[in-house]
């Protein structure tokens, strides 16, 4: 990683892994994988009402 910051790229969707790699180009950051950090992704119901309220779902779950 030399000194970039790591940062989780929260998805086991490799097309959306690839893609926040591109985005994160040229910061000082190293997008790291779930199965890179070794973490499995946790259970996770997409019941919201709103894509806005799913993502929250989602975020809460992998940063816990």
């Amino acid at each position: 990683m030399s000194g970039r910051r790591p940062v989780l790229l929260a998805t086991t969707n490799r097309a959306k892994q690839d893609e926040m790699r591109r985005l994160l180009e040229g910061l000082e950051v190293a997008a790291v994988t779930p199965a890179e950090a070794g973490v499995a992704e946790p259970p996770i119901a997409e019941t919201g009402a709103t894509h806005l309220d799913n993502a929250l779902t989602k975020a809460r779950a992998w940063a816990a």
